[in-house]
């Protein structure tokens, strides 16, 4: 199911300790609704609804049985709502809303949260077949110039290799005064390795789909990455796998990026004597979509693709996982303002500063002498801070004395730019001293509203230019940190489409 689709589930409902009674409803998975779950009749006595709100706290597993057979568990659910009616009818009439966390969708139930585990599991991210940009179809070697000029067989097989659908669009129209037309398509051979700090293996995968009639075919290949764990793991050890890989994705294609599917993989079943598969489980989260992005983008757009990285892409993944507890708070501050729909140029400013500043310290570190060296001094300073003054301002004087060994936020800028200014981001600034101040100057004023930062603050569109410099600044930060080569990220940047348009600003 895509993310955007609404899902509707018909079917009745229980609790786990309460299976003989039994209610009606409809499940409404939706990405602006969450999971919700409508009833005729209630689960809970209105006792329990009326303690229910003086306590928060979520109840952990509803069970229910689509008309189609399909078992639902729903996770972390509560009472959102009810609707009584009072009549002399011994049915319960009364309209109960309630909504889940996660909502599990297969041929079994889970009866406790603890039993909610995994072999494995495979997400599907939008931009995720651009990204990897592998594809099954391919044009057999028997074609040849006879049936298909020679310009039309280099322009369908440019398509492909691109993913471009607009260029593959054009080579079919071209094609069309052809009395044949061969295509051939074969699994692609996956991509594999380990991922040694979570103890999993990675892989690729792929899933072909025909939709024809009588008239039309669609061929369509989608591609999903799996986690197989030397252990199975919980749902949400799974869910913050593949987060972190979401933002892996971010960073790497320069666009937001977003979960669609997400399936989970249980117990081994006997088909026959000979064969075995999986138990497979939909799994749905309740989220919503930050950002709207609905344009068709082809790989030649996106800052890396994995043939970009040749050989590199096992070393990222690791290094991305490894490097997790360093550079998270940096990446989610990324990440977090590039997806989020219509974000003010103030705070995208703001959130860029701060991240490189996070960046700098958990990464380079930076203080002006050693902790020993410095406690002295602090101890001196503290000292003499005059009794006479309110207790909570000393307090925030001994506070701030108290970082006053670390690097400032414009020294660190400094040495980050002097770090890639030549040969990429020397060709987005013009002048590093009047850039560095600007950023200082114009962080200080949205902060403090710093009058002598005034002056030398920028305003209006030119916020936004600041902001994209800094964006550009801490993504080739970013990108070398995971491992990717300085000179393939610097060739990145700068062909990048999306920040072309800083240059011509210079």
């Amino acid at each position: 199911m895509d993310v955007h689709e609404t899902k509707i589930y018909r079917g009745y409902w229980w609790l786990p300790n309460n299976p003989s009674v039994t209610i009606s409803g409809n499940l409404c998975i939706d990405i602006n609704k969450g999971i919700e779950l409508e009833t005729i009749g209630s689960l809970l006595s209105e006792q329990e609804i009326f303690d229910a709100g003086y306590d928060s706290s979520p109840y952990e597993i509803l069970l229910g049985k689509t008309v189609d057979g399909k078992a639902i568990t729903l996770i972390d659910w509560h009472h959102s709502n009810s609707s009584f009616t009072y009549s002399n009818s011994p049915l319960d009439l009364s309209v109960a809303l309630y909504r889940a966390k996660f909502a599990i969708v297969g041929k079994r139930h889970f009866i406790k949260k603890d039993e909610i585990k995994f072999t494995s599991a495979e997400v599907r991210f939008s931009l995720l077949d651009e990204w990897l940009s592998i594809t099954g179809f391919n044009l057999p070697k028997e074609v040849s110039e006879g049936n298909i000029q020679f310009w039309q067989i280099y322009l369908l097989r440019l398509a492909l290799e691109s993913r471009s659908y607009s260029l593959m669009r054009y080579a079919f129209f071209k094609l069309g005064g052809s009395d044949k037309f061969y295509l051939e398509y074969s699994s692609p051979e996956k991509i594999t390795f380990r991922i040694d700090y979570i103890n999993t293996h990675f892989s690729t995968n792929y899933f072909f789909k025909i939709h024809q009639s009588y008239l039309n075919w669609q061929l369509k290949q989608k591609s999903f990455l799996k986690l197989i764990p030397d252990n199975s793991q919980s749902i949400n050890w799974y869910m913050k796998q593949f987060y972190s890989l979401q933002k892996l994705l971010t960073v790497m294609t320069g666009f937001p990026v977003e979960q669609i599917v997400f399936l989970g993989y249980g117990n081994d079943i006997q088909i026959d004597k000979n064969a075995k598969t999986k138990e497979i489980f939909e799994i749905y989260l309740r989220t919503h979509s930050n950002f709207k992005d609905s344009i068709e983008k082809s790989p030649t757009q996106l800052l890396f693709t994995v043939p970009c990285l040749s050989t590199q892409l096992s070393l990222v993944v690791n290094n991305w996982f490894k490097k997790s507890e360093i550079l998270d708070p940096v990446i989610n501050l990324y990440v977090a303002t590039l997806s989020t729909h219509l974000v003010y140029a103030e705070f995208q400013l703001l959130n860029y500063a701060q991240a490189l500043e996070a960046f700098h310290l958990r990464v380079i570190g930076g203080k002006y002498m050693s902790d020993v060296e410095y406690e002295s001094i602090c101890n001196i300073l503290t000292k003499q801070i005059p009794p006479e003054i309110n207790k909570d301002h000393q307090q925030s004087l001994k506070n701030r004395l108290k970082y006053g060994n670390y690097f400032s936020q414009r020294k660190r800028i400094k040495e980050l730019l002097e770090e890639v200014w030549d040969d990429c981001l020397n060709k987005f600034i013009n002048n590093k001293t009047r850039f560095i101040e600007e950023v200082i100057s114009t962080r200080n004023y949205l902060i403090h509203y710093d009058e002598s930062s005034a002056s030398k603050a920028v305003v209006g569109n030119e916020i936004f230019y600041l902001a994209q410099r800094l964006k550009v600044l801490l993504l080739t930060h970013i990108l070398i940190q995971i491992g990717i080569p300085k000179y393939n990220v610097y060739k990145a940047i700068k062909r990048f489409e999306p920040f072309n348009y800083l240059k011509s600003r210079n």
